[in-house]
């Protein structure tokens, strides 16, 4: 199903999905676009590993694959990825964009400019106006569909969490993993009085059992599931300077 060489994963796609098969590709039909042509085994990249977690934590997989984001870097990063191993091209993503019903038309105006700009888009696909409070520029939507690709995208993470829990991967990709949640879970809080950080949390689905053993078991095979107490019963809390201490070395120890 997998091949391990050095610390390199290789996923054998056609393994763990029941799409068609070309030669070296995986095939994911649309009726409505192109079909995409993926190539049949799959390295496991820091790259890869990180944006697809971060479309776990931010995103979905429900009928393709979409990345919500305030941070355009993310954005980026995520368009980058998919067109590179998943056969998309970056004008077929849909972009879909959010703004408070406070914002002026300059401000609209604005937002759409920044968007365009920064993901270097043609145009803006949506655009929507809403109750919620929105990032100054509005909130962007990265979106592809196609239902295949999503059954492929959920084998995909359904296997690597399985690496995880059979303690597969190495500390660097597992740092990977773990500065996603932190990106799309967690949050930090300062000490105003002494400047420093009070205390990091991540938070998780109650309801989601699932959710809550994967964030463990990524703490615990970088050996900081002993700084973590649970806050709430929905949150892993880590306080104290001491534990930050030994929460940030390990992502220096590994890059």
């Amino acid at each position: 199903m997998n091949e391990t060489i050095g610390n390199k994963i290789t996923l054998d796609l056609s393994k763990i999905t029941n799409l068609p098969v070309f030669k070296d590709k995986i095939i994911a039909k649309s009726k409505t676009k192109r079909d995409l042509k993926i190539n049949k085994n799959l390295d496991l990249t820091n790259r890869l590993l990180r944006d697809l977690y971060l479309t776990v934590g931010d995103g979905s997989f429900y009928k393709g694959v979409y990345l919500s984001n305030i941070n355009y870097r993310i954005h980026k990063s995520f368009i980058k990825t998919f067109t590179e191993y998943f056969n998309i091209k970056k004008n077929e993503f849909v972009t879909s964009l959010s703004v408070n019903n406070n914002f002026s038309k300059d401000d609209i105006k604005k937002s759409r400019l920044f968007w365009i700009k920064t993901l270097n888009l043609d145009k803006i696909d949506r655009f929507y106006l809403t109750n919620f409070n929105t990032y100054i520029c509005g909130d962007v939507k990265v979106i592809y569909d196609n239902k295949q690709l999503s059954i492929l995208l959920n084998n995909i993470i359904f296997h690597v969490n399985n690496l995880i829990y059979k303690n597969k991967l190495n500390k660097e990709q597992l740092c990977f993993i773990l500065d996603v949640v932190l990106n799309a879970e967690g949050s930090a809080s300062i000490d105003n009085e002494r400047c420093c950080l009070h205390k990091i949390v991540i938070s998780f689905n109650n309801h989601n059992i699932a959710e809550k053993e994967l964030f463990f078991q990524i703490l615990d095979k970088l050996n900081l599931s002993s700084l973590v107490e649970i806050k709430q019963e929905n949150k892993y809390k880590i306080s104290r300077w001491y534990n930050h201490y030994k929460f940030i070395k390990v992502f220096v120890e590994n890059k």
